[in-house]
């Protein structure tokens, strides 16, 4: 009998489309060389020469069946031109002899090319501050080659516009805002057109962490700036008025004592006078009149040293206003021992006439007393801390000296 030569299997299967053509192909061989027929879901194939006429027959004609043999091998190809619907279905190889007959079977399945089905379940997978990674599931792509492209804009602001387009099922959007929401979908396309699109989804990008970083970073040390100038015045201004304040304190005993020696060096002047003019014993004499010259000026130079001490303290910087609170105090202190001194010398002038006669005629062994006396007290003057001596201007030396000839001339 006859044998199928194209494979192993009594059935096969192939796949069409419309608008095209399919051939299917039967190989055998025999002897007595086989005679191959065509048939459609169990009818014969309409045309066939070794067909009788009382079988049936399929109604399709868009076929054609070419046979060759080439070294007792038979061959027989089924062209089906421009295949519709109705070409689908099993076609069966009958080869048979007069020895026997054998069959293959193929399976035709007719498709009809359309446009893409929507893509569908458009997700992200991914979100940064100027991308958004997508993802979708793709629909039937009509028997044709699918492209998908991906429309998107600012939420609904303006035109959707096509960020880019690819073969798979995912894609990447690029160079987008931060902080922007953005509505997205997906359509795909094959040569018959374009299908509608997928479901739409609403992604805000991300904020950038970067810039958002930089505002915080420079606030931040903005503020600690701030803080650094705020603590160093306060440190400055504190230095400022403890220093100050140092100086003034350390400067105002000084001058509290030294104003109170000089009161004490006036009233003990004073008393002396005073003394000379009411106590008979104790007498004035050209050696008393030497003596007190020389405590004027030993009294003179200290007032000189003093108020050199006082111009330099004056030139001091950040002193100003210490030096102008001392030489406030020093002119009141003037004038109060001007004063005294006033009532000293109107105390002189009340002195009896008498008593001045009576001073003229001293013994002279009681003048040698007061010398002596002289003598010592101004020792003790002398030994008085220039140093402590207080801070009294040129009015009050101006003041001094005319009441120091005054009394004298009265004595």
């Amino acid at each position: 009998p006859p044998a199928v030569l194209i494979n192993n299997s009594s059935l096969a299967s192939s796949q069409s489309f419309t608008t095209e053509n399919t051939i299917l192909s039967c190989t055998a061989r025999g002897y007595p060389l086989p005679v191959i027929t065509w048939l459609l879901n169990g009818l014969y194939l309409p045309g066939q020469p070794s067909l009788n006429s009382s079988v049936p027959q399929s109604s399709i004609t868009n076929f054609q069946i070419n046979n060759r043999v080439t070294n007792l091998v038979l061959t027989s190809l089924l062209n089906i031109t421009n295949v519709i619907a109705a070409n689908a279905g099993t076609y069966t190889c009958r080869i048979a002899n007069s020895f026997g007959v054998a069959s293959y079977q193929i399976a035709l399945s007719v498709r009809t090319r359309t446009v893409p089905q929507p893509p569908s379940l458009l997700f992200t997978t991914n979100i940064t501050t100027s991308a958004i990674a997508l993802s979708w599931q793709a629909g039937s792509d009509g028997f044709l080659p699918q492209t998908f492209f991906i429309y998107y804009r600012v939420n609904n602001q303006g035109n959707y516009v096509v960020g880019g387009n690819t073969t798979s099922n995912k894609f990447i959007l690029t160079n987008l805002q931060h902080r922007t929401t953005y509505q997205i979908y997906v359509i795909a396309r094959n040569d018959l057109g374009s299908s509608q699109a997928s479901n739409i989804i609403l992604v805000p990008t991300l904020t950038n962490d970067t810039l958002l970083l930089a505002i915080i970073g420079g606030a931040v040390g903005g503020v600690i700036v701030l803080l650094l100038v705020v603590i160093i015045i306060v440190l400055c201004k504190r230095n400022s008025k403890s220093t100050s304040s140092s100086d003034y304190s350390s400067k105002q005993p000084v001058s509290q004592k030294n104003f109170k020696s000089q009161q004490q060096l006036v009233q003990q002047q004073d008393t002396t006078q005073v003394n000379a003019h009411t106590n008979p014993d104790y007498r004035n004499s050209s050696s008393q009149h030497q003596s007190e010259q020389h405590e004027m000026k030993a009294e003179t130079s200290n007032i000189y040293k003093i108020q050199e001490t006082e111009q330099t303290a004056q030139s001091l910087p950040n002193n100003t206003s210490i030096s102008s609170a001392a030489e406030d105090q020093t002119a009141n202190d003037q004038v109060q021992a001007t004063a005294k001194d006033q009532k000293v010398q109107e105390e002189i002038k009340q002195v009896d006439p008498k008593i001045q006669q009576e001073i003229q005629q001293v013994d002279p062994m009681v003048q040698q007393e007061i010398k002596q006396a002289n003598v010592k007290d101004q020792q003790e003057i002398e030994q008085v801390d220039q140093a402590s001596q207080p801070s009294i201007t040129a009015s009050f030396q101006a003041e001094v000296r005319p009441n120091r000839t005054e009394s004298e001339m009265l004595l």
